[in-house]
Formats: structure tokens, C-alpha cells, sequence
């Protein structure tokens, strides 16, 4: 009987005998086994990674924008092109509307003007003139008559409604929902746009009421502020000093673009993505605590500001035609402020101070026709009074939402940002934190401003009091996999809302974490093919390199015979043959794998965690893209090529020693 040891020398002498033929196997195979290794690390790698950034801009939360799915069309569908019916039921609406109108009036000592509301039908100049008369009409949207009819129409469809909040919330539980956080958190403010940001100490007087504000995507040109839960801006919290205004959570871009200058930073991104990240920190740095005002000044003050700036400009105009010259300097030297119809004003000299009224010349008629309109203001519930409000805004953290990523998908790398962009749920806006807005004096807080209708309501098509039984905010969702599977079943989209029936519209928060989710499961698909194909080569290569080596070694098998060693003995020479080429292969393998997986993470992981960190706007975020990275998958993933290496290897030599073993020894000695 042949010893262990002995076997094991004997093996080793194989490696001699069969040089040329074991080398190139095992340079081929351990390329090919170092191939696979290689590919296992990096793709699990960037699997890991993109986790991890997903992570750290979700909060380790996996969000959900989602409204209420509201099927206006069919709500309403029956006034856009209204029937005879549809006609006489509107006119007894309205019919009501004033006659309940009017008994409220009486019931103050009122009387009440019809000439307050506009009729719910006016005359259609492309309708049928065959028709009688009275349904020569269509519906007149603008009319606060249309709109209380609608608001019933609502109603009498919220009643039978099953997407209310407590249905989405009830139902995303069984989905695995950790939580639902409307926006806006409670009814402290929506957001308001009667503000304009002082400049310098300075408060522009002039263009106060400009429409183009309400479409500037800055916040804080136009003075888009929404209240938020903790939970949605506790990761971007960097401040945690005494606060000295309203605490208000603000994109990078939109800081940099309107504070450049007082912050230091440059106003637009570079083009560079390192570059990129090291202005995003540089901008969460800088603007930590960092304060601006902005004025506020009701309807009434803006109306004042507005008829005086008009009464100037019609003084102006009048200026330029006077040929004499004889009013050339009004404006600069005599002329005071009016509103053109005898109320003449001292305009602020600090920013958001008093307008003071100096002078009253209106006649008895003009006092009356004013009195008579406020009052008219009164019984619709605007205010009549002059209020202003300088307000100290002070930032408390930089958020990285923002849509203004213009190199995107412009190649592979641009369609890559584009994938990992952060997604805004609150369209820009700057974001209020109510946990502490709460903790502000009185005095600091917005109680006495009045913002323009929410963007909630907007969105869901809803008189007020009702929209607030319907949800608008974010769902959060422990897994990728839980928020795809609500999203599938109980959601649409934005664009295909109105055909369907699904009850909810949403998209994802913060980034495409569906899409990464589905890039990494794909990618690990992809591995499994190439891995097979890979794995298939290499196992041809071993299975036959070891199979010939074996085949072909009948004189020495004849040799071992003859000299008196068993079949089991020389069985076991080979196995241990097989079993070293198995060992060598996997030690090439590991090699040339892990210098192929270090090298390429030298060289690329640096740039694609700049890409990945610019793209979705993490601001001194820790994760990094690391394309050589060893956890437990990838030792189980790499344990298991090992085993299959030795496992063929074994595999591999049993047919030919079998034959070998059973042939003829002198047959063999005499054929050498």
C-alpha cells in the first residue's frame, strides 16, 4: 500500500512528466476562474454601493410621493358640454345659492347685491342657434356660483370615496408601510407669496404684486414655503444653535443662486463632479445659521403700493408729452406719493416699514364708494386693514432636492445621473420643519400671514375643507421590494391618471430606488449568465486537460501494477493529482481575480463616487462607490467557484482511472 505522502510525491512528479499540458491549463483556466472572481467582487461591489446610497438619501427609508387618485373628469364631465338638463339644474342651483345668499345678508342687517357673483352660465357664441335661447349657454368656470356648485359635486362623490387618508393608510399596512406623513403636516401654513426679499437692507417698493414670481422655480424669489414633518427633514438638519427667525430648510442650488455672493460659494454648479461634491459640502457649511429677510405686506398694502406706482407712471407719461417742460422735474423734487384718487402717503424708509397716510383730499362720493367696498371686502372675508411683517428666515439645514441637472442623459454616464437623481416631492419649495417651528416666541411666528390657496388643494382638484380627507404626502416603506409592490398594485402615474381606476397616484422620493432595485436584480441576473458561461469554459478546459492527462498516463498506471500497487493506491495518486491541479488553479484564479477587482477599483471608484454623489446631491454624505468589496455574499459567491473547481477536478478524473485501473498491465508495458 502506497503511503499519503508518497502518493503526494508521486503526484507532484506528474506535474513534471506533463508540464507543457498542466501549465496551459491552468494559465487558462485560472484566467478564466480569475475572470469570474473578478466579476463577482465588483458586481456585488456596485450592488452593495448603490444600496448604501440609496440608503443614506432616503434616511435608510424607502419614500413614496402619493395623492389621492380624484376622477375629475367624471365628476364634472356633464358641465363641460352641458345638456338641457344639466342647463336647468345649474339655473336652480344658482336660484338657491342667492336666495340662501340673501337671507344671510338679512340675517345681519345686510342687503345683499347680486352684482357680487357673477352667473354660473354666460352666452356661448358657438352654440347651436337652433337651440331656444336659454341653452345658448355654457358654464362660466370664474364664477363663485360654478364654484359652489362643484364643491357640492365633490361632495356627493367624497361620500361613497375610498382613497380617503385612512384608507391609504390602512391599506399600505398591509404592504409593510412604516408611515404616512402628509404634506403639509398640519394646517399652520401651506405656503405664502405676498413677501419680498430685502436686498442689502433694502425693500423694493415698486412691481410688488409681479405674477412672474409665482412661476420663479427659487423659492425664495417667490417665497415658496411649506411645512414639513420632522422625520422628512431630520436628515438634512445641520444647525442646532438658538434659533434667531423662522427655521427653513432650503435646496444647495437655489441657496448658492440667490446668496452666492454673502455665502461665498459660486452661484452655479461645476461642471466637475468632484468638484461638484466639494461645493455642495461647501454650501452646507457656509449656509448653516445663515439668515435673510423678507417683507410681508397684505393685499391692502400691496394695493396701496401698486395705485401709487401706476399714479407715477401716469405722471411720467405725462412728463414726456409736455413739450414746455413745465412738469419735467415733478417727479424728482414736489411730487408725493398718491394713489391717484386723494390719498396722499409717506412711503417706508426701512425695509418693511409703515405706509403713512399725510393727506386725505378724496370727496365726500370717493369716501363713500370706499366705504361701500370695504365693506363689500368684509362680507367676503378679506382684510381691509394695512399689515406688514418683517420676518427673519434663518437656515437650518441644505436639502438636496433639485431638478436642475442639465447634464443628464446626454451619454451613458449623463442617462446614470439622470437614474440617481434626487427626485423633489415638494417642487422645490423650502422646507418649514414644524418640530421647530414650534419652539419659536409668538412674535417670530407667521400666525397673521395669509398665503394664497395650497398647492394641495390645486393638486387635488378639491374645495378646501374636503381636500383635507384625502391624502397628499409620503409613504414609507421599510424595502424596495414592499414600496414596488404598492406601487404596482395600488397606484398610476401623474400621466395616465385620468383613465385609471387605480385609486392613488405616486412616484418615487428622493431617488429612482425602483429603478436601482431593478438595475442590481438584473445585474445580479446578468452575473448568473456570464458567471455560467465563464464557469462553463473553465470546467471544459480542467475536465479535459485532466481526463487526457490521466488517459495517457496507461504505462505508468501499468508500471504502478507491475511493482505491486493496488488500484486504490494508484487511484489515489491521481485524486491527489487532480485535487493540486484544483489548488493551483484556485490560487491563480485568486490572484489574477483580486489584482483585476483592486485594479479597476483604483482607478474608477474615485470618479463613480463623485458621479453618484453630485447626482443625487449628497452633501457630505460617507458612501462611497467600492467596486473591490468582500462581504458575506461575495465569500459565499466566492467559497462556491472554489468548491466547484475542486468538485469538477475530482469529478473529472474518476472515468479515466476507472479505465485505467482495469485495463491489462502487460497489454500496456508491451504497447509502450
Amino acid at each position: 500500500m502506497i503511503k499519503t505522502l508518497n502518493a503526494i510525491r508521486l503526484a507532484k512528479a506528474k506535474f513534471h512528466t506533463k508540464r507543457r499540458l498542466t501549465i496551459l491549463s491552468l494559465i487558462t483556466s485560472g484566467l478564466l476562474f480569475g475572470v469570474l472572481i473578478a466579476t463577482i467582487v465588483i458586481a456585488n461591489g456596485v450592488v452593495t454601493s448603490l444600496d448604501r446610497f440609496i440608503k443614506e438619501v432616503g434616511g435608510k427609508r424607502y419614500q413614496v410621493a402619493i395623492n389621492a387618485n380624484i376622477p375629475t373628469n367624471k365628476i364634472i364631465d356633464k358641465f363641460n358640454n352641458p345638456s338641457h338638463r344639466t342647463i336647468d339644474e345649474v339655473r336652480s342651483f344658482e336660484t338657491q345659492y342667492r336666495a340662501a345668499k340673501s337671507k344671510q345678508y338679512q340675517a345681519q342687517g345686510l342687503k345683499y347685491d347680486p352684482g357680487e357673483d357673477a352667473p354660473a352660465l354666460k352666452f356661448d357664441e358657438f352654440s347651436n342657434k337652433s337651440e331656444p335661447t336659454k341653452y345658448q349657454v355654457t358654464i362660466d368656470h370664474s364664477s363663485s356660483i360654478t364654484k359652489q356648485l362643484f364643491s357640492r359635486e365633490y361632495e356627493r362623490w367624497a361620500k361613497s370615496a375610498t382613497n380617503k387618508t385612512a384608507n391609504l393608510i390602512a391599506t399600505a399596512k398591509k404592504y409593510g408601510s412604516t408611515g404616512y406623513y402628509p404634506s403639509p403636516n398640519s394646517d399652520l401654513f401651506y405656503k405664502f407669496i405676498d413677501t419680498k426679499l430685502v436686498v442689502d437692507g433694502k425693500e423694493e417698493l415698486k412691481d410688488w404684486v409681479d405674477n412672474k414670481l409665482i412661476y420663479d422655480d427659487n423659492p425664495i424669489s417667490s417665497a415658496h414655503y411649506i411645512g414639513a414633518a420632522g422625520k422628512l427633514t431630520d436628515k438634512y438638519i445641520t444647525y442646532h444653535g438658538r434659533l434667531k427667525g423662522v427655521p427653513v430648510v432650503i435646496p444647495a442650488a437655489h441657496l448658492a443662486k440667490k446668496f452666492a455672493g454673502r455665502l461665498g460659494v459660486s452661484p452655479q454648479p461645476p461642471a466637475d463632479d468632484q468638484a461638484r461634491v466639494d461645493w455642495l459640502k461647501q454650501i452646507k457649511t457656509k449656509a448653516s445659521g445663515f439668515t435673510y429677510q423678507i417683507c410681508h405686506r397684505n393685499k391692502v398694502e400691496q394695493d396701496i403700493l401698486t395705485k401709487i406706482q401706476q399714479a407715477r407712471n401716469e405722471l411720467a407719461g405725462t412728463d414726456s408729452k409736455d413739450s414746455n417742460g413745465s412738469n419735467a422735474n415733478k417727479l424728482k423734487t414736489a411730487w408725493v406719493p398718491t394713489d391717484g384718487a386723494g390719498l396722499y402717503y409717506r412711503l417706508p424708509t426701512t425695509p418693511c416699514g409703515d405706509i403713512t397716510i399725510i393727506a386725505d383730499k378724496r370727496t365726500a362720493e370717493q369716501k363713500a364708494e370706499q366705504d361701500k367696498q370695504n365693506l363689500l371686502k368684509q362680507r367676503q372675508g378679506e382684510p381691509i386693514l394695512p399689515y406688514h411683517q418683517l420676518i427673519t428666515m434663518q437656515v437650518v439645514g441644505v436639502s438636496n432636492e433639485s431638478n436642475t441637472q442639465d447634464d443628464n442623459g446626454k451619454d451613458l454616464i449623463g442617462i446614470g445621473k439622470s437614474i440617481l437623481a434626487a427626485r423633489p416631492f415638494f417642487n422645490n419649495m423650502a422646507l418649514i420643519p414644524v418640530n421647530l417651528y414650534s419652539r419659536l416666541p409668538t412674535k417670530q411666528k407667521l400666525d397673521n400671514i395669509v398665503g394664497e390657496k395650497p398647492d394641495i388643494l390645486d393638486t387635488l382638484d378639491l374645495p378646501d375643507q374636503l381636500a383635507k380627507q384625502f391624502p397628499y404626502g409620503l409613504l414609507e416603506f421599510a424595502t424596495a421590494q414592499q414600496a414596488h409592490r404598492f406601487m404596482t398594485e395600488q397606484t398610476t402615474t401623474e400621466q395616465r391618471a385620468s383613465d385609471s381606476s387605480k385609486p392613488y397616484v405616486a412616484e418615487q422620493y428622493g431617488v429612482n430606488f425602483l429603478v436601482l432595485d431593478e438595475l442590481a436584480r438584473q445585474l445580479r441576473q446578468t452575473i448568473t449568465i456570464v458567471a455560467a458561461i465563464i464557469a462553463g469554459l473553465a470546467i471544459i478546459i480542467i475536465w479535459t486537460t485532466i481526463s487526457r492527462i490521466i488517459s495517457e498516463s496507461r504505462q505508468e498506471t501499468a508500471v504502478y501494477r507491475a511493482i505491486g500497487a493496488k488500484r486504490r493506491d494508484i487511484t489515489l495518486i491521481y485524486l491527489v493529482y487532480a485535487l493540486m491541479l484544483a489548488i493551483l488553479t484556485i490560487i491563480i484564479a485568486g490572484i489574477i481575480g483580486m489584482g483585476i477587482s483592486v485594479a479597476i477599483d483604483q482607478v474608477f471608484a474615485p470618479k463613480l463616487t463623485a458621479i453618484a454623489r453630485s447626482s443625487v446631491s449628497i452633501i457630505g454624505g460617507s458612501s462611497q462607490i467600492k467596486l473591490f468589496a468582500i462581504d458575506e455574499s461575495t465569500l459565499a459567491q466566492l467559497a462556491l467557484v472554489n468548491l466547484s473547481i475542486i468538485v469538477v477536478a475530482l469529478i473529472a478524473s474518476i472515468q479515466p482511472i476507472i479505465s485505467n485501473t482495469h485495463r491489462s498491465p502487460a497489454s500496456d508495458l508491451r504497447a509502450e
